[in-house]
């Protein structure tokens, strides 16, 4: 599984912030594939109706001068991918002066405690490249399952954008797991995460839809349905759980996992 380029890349305008579903739901439509080459070179094709396939390199950063880039209130650093891509982006997104930045292990990552919003839940040494949290989200199949009784309409899973997800558990187990390991890998636990509206957007059709899955998790998934106390910093409906990477390594679909 590659998790060393999820979260790597990120679209952003000329203030150097983040630019997501939440504010322009068409990303949805950007479809990434990732391919290793023989030579071990990352590339990252980019599809989107209407465009011609974008394919980025892990190289077209490299002699790009280093900047400070902003995903909520954890600033980062990264390189742009060149004119190229920037253009390609500005085009689709229909806006100027975008720019697609990469994080490699050479660039300063964005590190948790300095969110101040969540620094209590938060360790030091952990870090992160472009995810909206934390490095990892995990969540299961059965969530999803019993959520999707609940609906009229079932959502997958994609909805959630986890980057592991686990199955052969209980409907939201991993709402009390503190450490996860899978093969030589270990996770540790670092909070629930709280949804948002970008669970409604249609990604086959990048555009949001209704008030659904939100309304169902807010029947049900609260924080205080969830651990029986109210908590002022979860005000949105749970799903999933964010970790932090403490043993870092390989793993691959049908491993066991084994919980603490």
């Amino acid at each position: 599984m590659i998790i060393d380029v999820c979260r790597c890349w990120m679209v952003a305008d000329r203030n150097k912030e983040a630019l997501s579903q939440f504010g322009y739901p068409t990303m949805a439509l950007v479809k990434p594939t990732i391919e290793v080459t023989s030579e071990g070179e990352t590339l990252v094709h980019l599809s989107a109706p209407g465009m011609q396939e974008l394919v980025v390199s892990e190289a077209d950063s490299r002699d790009s001068p280093t900047e400070i880039l902003k995903v909520q209130t954890m600033e980062g650093e990264a390189k742009s991918s060149g004119e190229e891509a920037g253009a390609w982006f500005s085009t689709f997104m229909k806006m100027e002066g975008l720019q697609l930045f990469h994080m490699t292990e050479e660039e300063r990552p964005r590190i948790l405690l300095e969110d101040e919003s969540w620094k209590d839940y938060c360790e030091s040494g952990q870090e992160t490249s472009f995810a909206d949290f934390a490095p990892l989200l995990l969540t299961s199949e059965p969530s999803l399952a019993l959520l999707n009784s609940k609906l009229d309409a079932p959502v997958p899973m994609e909805r959630f954008r986890p980057n592991i997800v686990l199955d052969s558990c209980n409907p939201h187990a991993e709402d009390t797991w503190k450490e996860v390991r899978i093969g030589s890998v270990l996770l540790k636990a670092i909070k629930p995460c709280a949804r948002c509206k970008m669970t409604t957007i249609d990604l086959d059709l990048g555009q949001f839809t209704g008030q659904e899955p939100m309304k169902t998790l807010r029947s049900y998934r609260l924080y205080k349905d969830v651990y029986g106390e109210k908590n002022a910093k979860f005000n949105t409906p749970l799903f999933g759980h964010h970790f932090s990477v403490v043993q870092p390594g390989t793993i691959h679909v049908g491993d066991t996992v084994y919980i603490k």
